[in-house]
């Protein structure tokens, strides 16, 4: 497992969640249009997760993480629904 504590709670599984949805998507994506296709959806997906955390960061002021951490927390949550 990839997490400390293995996947016995439900917040464990819902830090999972989103990655197996990806992965699905992925796999057919890879399926129905090819390789080519998949990385470069992949690469948008990681493009989108990297633009959202950089405006996160920059609507904090320096000292005040919490907004942060807050975007972080839902990045799992809300990223899947824009990738499907």
């Amino acid at each position: 497992s990839n997490y400390e504590g293995g996947l016995s709670s439900p917040i464990m599984l819902l830090a999972v969640l989103p990655q197996f949805l990806v992965g699905l998507v992925l796999g057919y994506v890879r399926m129905r249009f090819g390789l080519p296709h998949a990385i470069l959806f992949h690469s948008f997906y990681n493009l989108v997760l990297i633009v959202i955390f950089m405006m996160a960061q920059s609507l904090t002021p320096a000292g005040d993480a919490t907004a942060v951490v807050a975007v972080q927390a839902a990045l799992p949550l809300v990223v899947p629904a824009i990738a499907a």
